[in-house]
């Protein structure tokens, strides 16, 4: 996938800032091309800059599911659909291959309908101090998502080279107990599971499924990227066939029509409150396609995963979950009944996944400051500081063959081959001077 690819992908917030103080600072959020699990990385936040009085408009592709006080939602692309005319299953088995074939067109298609649109062309219009903090962005790259706070200027940075040259913060979408501890500048601040919150009672059909019998429940989600038509009838029927032979009910969130044979044990959901079923206590396995949220919620409420991951940055958070022991990887194209069920036996057969999620959701809760407070902290601290130059790292202002230290590199090339060029000519010059010196030597006559 290009780097131009990947940026259109990208959830954008901007803010837009008037003052010199952070009372009541006004905010646009771009979060056009978004699917909503994005836009759920973001809305805590947001929700958290209007609560503290800034007033906040948000660009989207998805109608708020209530208003709220400061927060003005514009839909520029209601219902956008990542992927409207591909098979992400096609695209499983051709691999990297598949990803890396998808035509950017689409994207490219849905920016320029942005970019027409009045509304939106209005807001690019709006005037803005040149003395005041600058616009504010945040975006999300698959498999970390992110989110970048530009110093003080005049408009809006709709390009990637200014977007680079601007950032003053970096809200990383991360957290060391699941990311791995790693060495970051002053203006890296992790604000992984920020969405994740504690679990609300199930609705009452629901709750009384989950209840039958004393052996607890499963629950079985592919996100919402991939369409039901999508999974073959043999991959179906070995998931069914797999979950009629467990003493477990099974929750399985499908948006498509009903299944035949459906066993008794097994319930379809088009929707499905997922951090309320995680949360609950008699869950005792999460089948996910292993999304980067999935996975954090996961952790944050102590369920154990198999990974059943499709595309994008999923195989490496399913590496992820095995690596830090607290699940396992089941390929979908491989699937058959007998190999779910014995994976599925033996993961709820073995306590060590248990007490590991449960081990990480301890140090993945344990913190300062609760993720969005954290991410508001820093947001207001940039514009409180017109930018927070100071805490840029002087690497950012170095171009390529400086960052890189080709120039250092191409010195130290060019001594090298300086002193051993010197090295040779003096040996040679001093074999010679000692081979002409012998050859002056008289010969001694013998009688």
């Amino acid at each position: 996938m290009s780097s131009l690819f990947l940026f259109v992908l990208n959830i954008t917030l901007v803010g837009l800032f008037w003052g010199s103080s952070v009372q009541a600072e006004n905010v646009l959020v771009l979060a056009a091309l978004s699917s909503p699990s994005h836009k759920n990385v973001f809305s805590p936040i947001v929700t958290g800059l209007a609560e503290k009085g800034h007033q906040v408009t948000v660009v989207t592709a998805w109608k708020p599911k209530s208003e709220q006080k400061n927060v003005r939602e514009l839909v520029v692309l209601p219902g956008f659909d990542y992927f409207p005319n591909i098979s992400t299953m096609k695209i499983r088995k051709e691999g990297i291959r598949g990803m890396l074939s998808q035509s950017p067109e689409p994207f490219l298609e849905c920016c320029r309908k942005i970019y027409r649109n009045p509304e939106f062309q209005d807001l690019l219009r709006q005037p803005f101090d040149v003395h005041s903090p600058r616009p504010l962005l945040f975006h999300s790259e698959p498999g970390e998502s992110t989110a970048t706070v530009i110093r003080p200027g005049s408009h809006v940075a709709l390009w990637t080279d200014e977007i680079k040259a601007n950032v003053s913060v970096l809200l990383m979408n991360s957290h060391f107990s699941i990311n791995g501890a790693r060495p970051v500048l002053p203006d890296v601040i992790e604000i992984g599971g920020g969405h994740c919150k504690p679990g609300k009672p199930l609705p009452k059909d629901l709750e009384e499924f989950v209840s039958k019998g004393d052996n607890g429940f499963i629950f079985f989600s592919l996100g919402s990227i991939v369409k039901p038509h999508e999974l073959s009838d043999e991959v179906r029927n070995a998931f069914l066939n797999a979950f009629g032979k467990l003493k477990y009910q099974v929750i399985w969130k499908w948006n498509g029509d009903a299944m035949p044979g459906l066993p008794d044990n097994v319930k379809l959901l088009k929707w499905v409150p997922q951090q309320d079923v995680l949360a609950h206590p008699k869950i005792k396995l999460f089948m996910s396609h292993s999304g980067l949220l999935s996975v954090q919620e996961a952790v944050y409420h102590g369920v154990p995963v198999l990974s059943v991951p499709i595309f994008g940055d999923q195989d490496l958070n399913a590496n992820v979950v095995i690596q830090l022991g607290f699940g396992e990887f089941i390929e979908i194209l491989d699937v058959t009944a007998e190999s779910l069920e014995a994976k599925i036996t033996q993961m709820l057969s073995n306590n060590k996944y248990q007490d590991r999620v449960k081990e990480l959701s301890t140090v993945f809760r344990d913190r300062s400051r609760d993720p969005v407070d954290e991410a508001v902290y820093w947001t207001e601290y940039v514009m409180r500081y017109k930018g927070a130059t100071h805490l840029r790292s002087a690497s950012r202002d170095l171009n390529f063959f400086q960052y890189h230290c080709l120039d250092v590199g191409a010195f130290l090339v060019v001594s090298i081959v300086l002193v051993l060029w010197l090295l040779k000519t003096c040996t040679v010059r001093l074999i010679r001077k000692c081979r002409g010196k012998r050859g002056d030597e008289p010969t001694k006559k013998t009688n």
